[in-house]
């Protein structure tokens, strides 16, 4: 299978974007929860911290299971992912606490996110990502769960107005 263009492919398709890469927190689920409840400090939660690639056209967050280490999470079953393989791939979803600081406030939010179940996969997909020094995909769902965009000029994580259609 070919996995994500690499960045090179995508100057030679005639892209010039670069990536946009944030730092952000895959959170235990239930320390998240407890944060939020103002019963322990941003200090005291379960984290890791990973270097994602914004990708505004993927629907979910993409990790490997290296990403979970340590933390506790809801698994919601297996689905067939589409797009970033030639061939469709198996991945698990899972609930999870995810978040990201913006203007030195800590956002957070539970998000479902793709979770991919063959290892040989997950290397494949992460040498791509590592071209473009990144970890993991950000998808729109943990976008909007957090309230925030990339600010078009400077490319930073930016709050996002809330819209009711």
């Amino acid at each position: 299978m070919v996995p994500l263009k690499s960045k090179s492919s995508y100057i030679k398709m005639g892209v010039s974007m670069e990536p946009i890469i944030w730092e952000v927190y895959l959170c235990d689920l239930y320390d998240l929860l407890r944060y939020d409840r103002g019963e322990i400090s941003w200090n005291d939660v379960k984290k890791r911290k990973v270097r994602c690639l914004v990708d505004t056209g993927a629907s979910r967050t993409l990790i490997t299971r290296k990403h979970l280490k340590g933390l506790s999470y809801i698994s919601r079953g297996k689905r067939e992912i589409h797009g970033i393989c030639k061939e469709p791939v198996d991945a698990n979803l899972v609930r999870l606490g995810i978040a990201i600081r913006v203007d030195d406030e800590i956002l957070g939010a539970i998000d479902d996110v793709f979770l991919l179940i063959d290892e040989e996969e997950g290397r494949r997909i992460t040498e791509v990502l590592q071209t473009m020094d990144a970890e993991a995909i950000l998808g729109r769902t943990s976008m909007d769960a957090l309230g925030i965009r990339p600010e078009p000029a400077t490319k930073k994580p930016q709050r996002a107005p809330a819209v009711i259609l």
